[in-house]
């Protein structure tokens, strides 16, 4: 009896190692699919790639790593494409390219286009996490506004991808004079307007969009198309003749621009980030075009990228440990766009206390400008406190990295003292007096209850 019950056990024990193992390489396998998919890059002047150089060296080690096929098409090579793509803007012209490179590339499955100056900053991830086969194209939101990203996109190798790139390539003569359309974005929302809008719904925005003469004017024609298609909650698009797109939410997609967050940091949800030029490396106080080199080693080695991955990353991807926060950290942060053009080191301080702001639901960001919150009462004050302190505790670390990384001074404050009175006298100070008298009172605030030192 007591070696049948050691068989049972141990029958028992096997078939569920057999189970684990069996989801195991299930799983596995429809991550790792056999999906053929391309990144493709498209460049004008190759030389611009310069200014791109960890983007490039990361993308190009990251391909290789991953067994991904990486292609960079350039404009100016193919007379041929040229004369298929007269689009004098290269902004549309280049999804032109990706639309010929799909048809004359049957091979691929799936093309993932990229900006040149888009890096990798976590190599663990892979692009079948974020592909879905039920569309055809994937686009995803914007953190700071409404807007929906032109410069990285999935496309399925489909018809109707095709038509689509080559309906949005076209768009560029159909640009409205004397208007600040913002070239292939803005067009981008015109042509999902002229897709799945009525034409009633089209006229009324158009009326943004022909008259915007700013980038606050095109925010707000694309904030006037997102609501009409149904807001930012809105994941599938669906054209009578079938075609698929699917808009991923913010913050849920391959890549964000690097500078969305109120400093440059990153958790192991990011995969890639956006922006990473040269001349605005390590040059903080330039808004959201600012960017810190995220790595210990500042030699990216290309010639071991074909080496076992971990020991790749382990060499390439050094990271700078006080850049990095949790998951949860990411996305408790509020993605602030607010243009305060102030040395940097007032830059950050305002940025914290607006932060707090948002965070502790007094206000709320949107392309339209800032308004009172309706869950604003709904609120506990358990529930603000707690929120609070999550959000000092990290802004705490934001400073110290920022401070460790010795580009600037920024004034001391003591986030330990801050409490709901002080943030409410903020936010009624702002709402009264507008953004003008808004960094003045609110220094005044803090100095009385002593918690800066300018």
């Amino acid at each position: 009896m007591h070696y049948v019950s050691k068989f049972v056990i141990l029958l028992i024990c096997s078939t569920l190692c057999l189970f684990i193992l069996s989801n195991l390489y299930t799983n596995n396998r429809q991550l790792n699919s056999s999906l053929n998919i391309a990144i493709v890059i498209v460049i004008e002047q190759p030389d611009r790639l310069l200014d791109y150089d960890l983007a490039v060296k990361t993308m190009k080690c990251y391909a290789k790593m991953q067994n991904y096929t990486l292609v960079y098409l350039n404009t100016n090579e193919s007379e041929e494409l040229a004369a298929k793509c007269p689009q004098q803007d290269f902004m549309f012209q280049r999804h032109c390219f990706i639309r010929y490179f799909m048809e004359t590339n049957p091979q691929f499955d799936w093309i993932l286009f990229l900006d040149g100056d888009i890096g990798v900053i976590n190599p663990n991830h892979r692009m079948e996490e974020y592909i879905d086969e039920t569309a055809d194209l994937i686009f995803y939101n914007r953190m700071y506004n409404w807007e929906v990203t032109a410069g990285a996109y999935l496309a399925r190798n489909t018809a109707f991808s095709r038509d689509f790139l080559q309906y949005w390539a076209d768009y560029y003569f159909h640009l409205p004079a004397n208007s600040f359309h913002g070239t292939d974005n803005g067009a981008l929302h015109e042509v999902f307007m002229h897709k799945f809008a009525t034409s009633q719904q089209v006229a009324r925005c158009d009326k943004l969009y022909f008259s915007s003469r700013s980038y606050e004017d095109l925010f707000r024609y694309e904030a006037c198309v997102r609501s009409t298609l149904g807001g930012l909650q809105r994941q599938l698009f669906i054209d009578p003749d079938g075609l698929v797109v699917k808009i991923m939410g913010k913050g849920q997609a391959w890549c964000r621009d690097g500078g969305e967050l109120i400093t440059p940091l990153w958790s192991s949800k990011d995969f890639m980030l956006h922006g990473w030029k040269n001349n605005k490396m390590n040059v903080l106080g330039q808004g959201r075009d600012s960017w810190i080199f995220p790595f210990k080693n500042t030699d990216f080695d290309e010639n071991i990228c074909d080496l076992p991955i971990k020991q790749v990353i382990a060499r390439n991807w050094d990271y700078k440990q006080e850049l990095h926060i949790t998951d949860k950290e990411r996305d408790t942060i509020p993605f602030v766009y607010t243009e305060i053009k102030e040395e940097m080191r007032k830059f950050v301080f305002f940025t914290l206390i607006f932060t707090a702001l948002s965070v502790f639901n007094f206000i709320t960001v949107s392309s339209a400008g800032i308004e009172c919150s309706e869950d604003q009462h709904k609120q506990t004050e358990q529930d603000k406190q707690k929120r609070l302190s999550d959000l000092l505790r990290l802004m705490q670390s934001v400073q110290k990295s920022l401070q460790i990384q010795g580009f600037f001074e920024i004034p001391h404050v003591d986030f330990e003292k801050i409490d709901s009175n002080v943030l409410k006298n903020c936010y009624e100070t702002y709402m009264e007096n507008g953004k003008d008298k808004y960094g003045a009172q609110i220094k005044d605030e803090m100095r009385q209850k002593n918690l800066i030192k300018l």
